[in-house]
């Protein structure tokens, strides 16, 4: 996704714009199930 994102003009021109609101560096997170969502998974 994160080159899908670099290639839209519409997602560069947001990005421009957005930057001088930052107040820190921009993070990227990855997520991991919850004990909540692995209920049901092996049933």
């Amino acid at each position: 996704h994160k080159a899908a994102l670099a290639a839209s003009p519409a997602w560069q021109d947001f990005w421009r714009a957005a930057q001088p609101g930052l107040t820190k560096p921009t993070e990227t997170l990855r997520l991991s199930p919850t004990s909540q969502s692995l209920v049901g998974i092996y049933s």
